[in-house]
């Protein structure tokens, strides 16, 4: 059974029509200011930077063979976001479904 959403085309994506008559939601888009990756027990994690009224924010990224996730959505010192990114692969590794778990 299919859902038809108004200014979707059938794949999810936007239609012509939908971007002409919306202003775009993100006039200055942030992108990611990696400053630090590493291995840790089969995951890559990057570490990133950025700031919100002058204050340093840090998000960790964590990407493995079968998929990325953000292990640590943000913090305010690197060290806090290091320590609890390693934590997040280590209860994805002690899960039963290992790796793949999606929690």
């Amino acid at each position: 059974m299919a859902i038809a959403i108004r200014g979707l085309d059938n794949g999810l994506r936007p239609t012509p029509s939908l971007l002409r008559n919306r202003p775009m939601l993100f006039a200055d888009p942030d992108y990611p200011h990696v400053v630090l990756s590493f291995q840790y027990r089969g995951f890559r994690l990057e570490l990133d930077q950025s700031t919100e009224s002058g204050v340093p924010l840090y998000a960790v990224w964590a990407t493995h063979d079968t998929g990325c996730a953000v292990a640590v959505p943000g913090v305010f010192s690197r060290s806090e976001a290091i320590y609890k990114a390693k934590r997040w692969v280590d209860r994805r590794l002690s899960s039963p479904r290992g790796a793949d778990s999606g929690r």
